[in-house]
């Protein structure tokens, strides 16, 4: 009957130590484009690369989550412009011997014990003028997914991987208006009215 007992507070010491637990935080950034946009870019993630579902849905999310900062003129894979950012994203299951044992009695449990998975998400960044390389960067995010057959159907849904993607678009136009490689371009702020245009 004690160990009974001591399992039972054991689990119960499990599970709300899981629930505690931040899954991703949202990095704060914002560009200011007040003094102008980035330059239009040509926009590539992983191009040429054969990916899995989970892999392909994390760099369409990147990809739309980069574009949405507003920090580009333009931004796609089509653009007419010298200017290219070339991403290349991994991601991978962090373990250790903790999560491997965590994973195994989840397994055991039928998923009723939680296991916790940590996360880590790659991107290596080259920009290009005119083909050529101008600088480059990486930038890195953690995260820790949480499994059980409790939240099965929110973990599966893609919502820790897609914040993480935010987050490191965020990282990346953070980056890149630091780095100051690719210019500005600022708007009229009356632009010429139409009859005013000579052809």
């Amino acid at each position: 009957m004690r160990a009974g007992n001591f399992f039972i507070v054991m689990l119960v010491a499990w599970l709300s130590g899981c629930a505690s637990m931040n899954r991703v935080e949202q990095y704060d950034y914002q560009f200011d484009g007040e003094s102008g946009q980035l330059a239009p870019v040509r926009l590539y993630i992983n191009r040429e690369q054969v990916m899995g579902s989970v892999q392909g849905g994390m760099v369409n999310v990147l990809y739309r989550e980069i574009r949405a900062t507003g920090a580009f003129f333009g931004a796609g894979s089509f653009m007419e412009t010298p200017w290219v950012i070339d991403i290349e994203l991994t991601w991978s299951s962090s373990g250790d011997a903790g999560s491997f044992i965590g994973a195994m009695a989840s397994a055991a449990s039928l998923g009723l014990v939680p296991s916790k998975h940590g996360q880590h998400y790659r991107a290596e960044v080259g920009i290009y003028e005119n083909g050529l390389l101008v600088d480059q960067f990486t930038v890195e995010e953690e995260s820790t997914m949480v499994l059980s057959a409790y939240n099965y159907a929110e973990a599966v849904s893609g919502e820790t991987h897609a914040t993480a993607m935010k987050n490191l678009a965020l990282r990346i136009v953070e980056q890149l208006d630091q780095a100051e490689t690719i210019p500005r371009i600022e708007l009229l702020s009356d632009p010429p009215e139409q009859d005013s245009i000579s052809t």
